[in-house]
């Protein structure tokens, strides 16, 4: 898959063969594109490594999504789509998905939507080496939802600020950001974000030269992981290493 969307309609969004009198309402065509693009599956294949699956479930949803013309629910979609492929490996693919969605966000009016794509954009500029761009259009993406109060996304977006700073060799203004992002990770019980902003900071406490600051956090990033039953391997391998 290229990052297009498919011009071709899935049969759900059609009139059964069978019946000419079965034609979906677009009530029910609007839930089957709900139940198409519902998160739980695509995230259990990405857990699983089954990265093709993921992506073909959603692709689905693109297809209903379109054949309705909701613009909104595509973009969310390919917003999706870029996460797989992230977990894939391709962040320059991951990169047009946003992209796309953030095209068709603003065609449809969606502020917030606008500023998730431009977030997930300027984390995908930031895998692919350009920090300066990625720093743009995180601080665009944060003014945005700043604006709609929306604390979930902002947190995200710190998070992304921090990646850009550190990458750049600014390490006091990655740990601020990486604050700002675990401030509201606690202030909405999001614990597996959490742990991955821990880890971040981490590594930018490291890079600083404050490596008993870097086992510190580490080590509540571990905690929380150990709580959640994720795997531990690569974040203890991080301990072993930076250990005297």
């Amino acid at each position: 898959m290229d990052g297009r969307i498919q011009a071709t309609r899935s049969r759900a969004c059609v009139a059964s063969r069978t019946s000419p009198y079965r034609r979906p309402t677009r009530r029910r065509q609007a839930s089957r594109c709900r139940r198409a693009d519902t998160r739980r599956r695509p995230i259990a294949h990405l857990r699983r490594g089954l990265h093709g699956e993921a992506r073909d479930h959603l692709w689905h949803a693109v297809r209903l999504y379109r054949g309705l013309a909701d613009q909104v629910g595509q973009a969310r979609t390919l917003l999706n789509l870029g996460t797989v492929a992230e977990h894939g490996g391709r962040p320059r693919l991951a990169l047009r998905y946003a992209e796309l969605a953030l095209r068709l966000f603003r065609a449809a009016g969606h502020r917030a939507g606008q500023a998730n794509a431009l977030n997930n954009a300027g984390w995908y500029h930031s895998q692919l080496g350009d920090h300066e761009l990625a720093l743009h259009h995180c601080q665009r993406a944060l003014l945005l939802q700043q604006e709609a109060g929306d604390r979930y996304w902002q947190a995200h977006t710190w998070d992304s600020l921090g990646c850009a700073h550190h990458h750049l060799g600014q390490y006091p203004e990655a740990t601020e950001c990486y604050r700002q992002a675990l401030s509201l990770w606690r202030e909405t019980g999001e614990r597996y974000f959490e742990s991955a902003t821990l880890t971040h900071l981490g590594d930018t406490h490291l890079a600083a030269g404050e490596r008993s600051a870097a086992l510190g956090v580490w080590r509540e990033a571990l905690d929380i992981i150990v709580e959640l039953g994720q795997d531990t391997d690569h974040l203890m391998e991080k301990i072993r290493t930076a250990t005297p």
